[in-house]
């Protein structure tokens, strides 16, 4: 996965975990590990966050192959 910002080029992008935080998920955010992208997905939501220039890139798309047909999200960074 590229880690590398299009925007302002910095090698600071973190995933946006989107749902309900649960677990260690608050402490992770606070950390910068990751950013809490918020309850609500849209097809078109951002998959990573630069945590220099807050640019949102990538996108999150929807498959529902590998778990029995039952839908879940997989994350598909920017490809530079």
């Amino acid at each position: 996965m590229d880690t590398r910002c299009p925007t302002c080029g910095r090698n600071e992008l973190i995933p946006i975990v989107y749902g309900l935080p649960l677990g260690d998920l608050f402490e992770r955010s606070e950390a910068g590990e990751i950013a809490l992208g918020g309850c609500t997905v849209s097809p078109d939501a951002p998959a990573q966050l630069c945590k220099n220039c807050a640019a949102r890139v990538g996108r999150l798309a929807h498959n529902k192959e590998g778990l029995g047909g039952a839908a879940f999200l997989s994350i598909h960074p920017h490809t530079s």
